[in-house]
């Protein structure tokens, strides 16, 4: 949501004040199937419905002269909603030897998604537009005796295709598991992302710093993650992330 306030030249009297808001809901339908009986190899097919919501609102304020009955409001409200569908793929292999208990490697494939939409708002044509780019990852996870564990994965994001003054986006996350007793799995880890434009520079690169961990009793289990970046981010990336969720197996 963002939210802006002009103020024109005195002998105009114009105060704007405009609040637009935008956020993109995804409903997806998952099928996979393994290959074979081992079930070492497993595909994957996910269709996504992509639901935008655009709303602004606008208002006018005018007083051109000393009298406060020359006081003018207008409103403008819009509130729009535009759907797209787009695809996405993986395929999974999994194995095991004497040193990895579990071994999965993974490719995932998230296709571009584009929202287009025309409108007419006080007797004016309006068009919303917009893009996600397209999204590939590589996993990998390795399990060790004892419970241990650590994951990768790498993400790199076509935004050059959208965007032009930008350049593709690549992340890589790691995380170290390792159990704490048999109810207590403790994780830490780091996050680093690096998406540069011609107008921010480094100041949207992000190193989270991750620890977190899962408690198990009976068929529960429950998970808290902490995740920060102050400390080696730019301007616009510095956060504090919290987590927590709980989970029942069947």
């Amino acid at each position: 949501e963002l939210m802006g306030t002009m103020v024109w030249g005195n002998n105009q009297g114009y105060i704007d004040t405009y609040t637009f808001q935008e956020s993109v809901y995804r409903y997806s339908f998952t099928a996979a199937y393994s290959l074979n009986r081992s079930k070492s190899v497993t595909i994957g097919f996910r269709y996504n419905h992509n639901q935008l919501n655009y709303s602004q609102y606008f208002q006018i304020v005018s007083d051109n002269s000393e009298s406060i009955d020359s006081l003018i409001t207008g409103i403008s409200d819009i509130d729009e909603k535009v759907n797209s569908g787009n695809i996405s793929a993986g395929i999974r292999w999994e194995a095991n030897n004497q040193t990895f208990q579990r071994i999965l490697v993974g490719l995932f494939f998230d296709s571009e998604t584009n929202f287009k939409h025309r409108f007419n708002h006080e007797s004016e044509d309006n068009t919303i537009s917009g893009s996600i780019p397209t999204k590939v990852q590589v996993g990998l996870y390795l399990e060790i005796p004892y419970g241990f564990y650590f994951s990768e994965n790498l993400t790199y994001v076509l935004w050059k295709n959208i965007y032009n003054p930008s350049s593709n986006q690549s992340e890589i996350a790691v995380n170290l598991g390792f159990p704490l007793g048999k109810k207590l799995t403790l994780s830490g880890g780091a996050f680093y992302t690096n998406y540069n434009t011609s107008l921010t520079n480094d100041e949207l690169r992000a190193l989270y710093l991750i620890a977190g961990g899962t408690y198990n009793i009976k068929n529960y289990s429950i998970e808290l993650t902490f995740a920060d970046s102050h400390l080696f981010s730019g301007e616009y990336r510095k956060q504090t992330l919290v987590k927590a969720g709980i989970g029942y197996s069947f």
